[in-house]
């Protein structure tokens, strides 16, 4: 009888460790404001979150407010660029994402140059 009891104890908390180890988080997040100098949030612009040891690349858009949020980063190290028509590109580079951490980057882009874009179609001749 002790025998049994003493195994149904040690399943129940090897169940128990299994479920605590299982909901450990991995991973981390990058988040952050993009405004201009103004300090007014700038919607829709261009997030590029890049892993920079292993050359992994996501791309968002800021929401109305000029968030971000990018969650499920690996950790290592990274940089944030930002672009938006109208201003500079931003580029924050060395930001360390670690397990179960949120990194916050904001961004204030400058007024720049409006940029033009050439765009050449090329035709085989006849």
């Amino acid at each position: 009888m002790n025998k049994s009891i003493i195994l149904l104890l040690i399943s129940l908390l090897l169940f128990a460790t299994v479920g605590l180890v299982q909901g450990q988080v991995t991973t981390g997040t990058i988040l952050g404001q993009v405004a201009d100098n103004t300090g007014s949030a700038v919607q829709g612009a261009t997030i590029t979150i890049s892993n920079t040891g292993q050359g992994v690349s996501k791309q968002l858009s800021t929401d109305d407010n000029g968030l971000y949020n990018v969650p499920f980063l690996i950790p290592g190290t990274y940089s944030v660029s930002v672009e938006r028509a109208g201003f500079k590109k931003s580029l924050r580079e060395g930001i360390i994402v670690q397990v179960d951490q949120k990194a916050r980057v904001d961004v204030t882009l400058e007024l720049g140059q409006v940029s033009e874009t050439i765009s050449v179609t090329a035709a085989a001749s006849l």
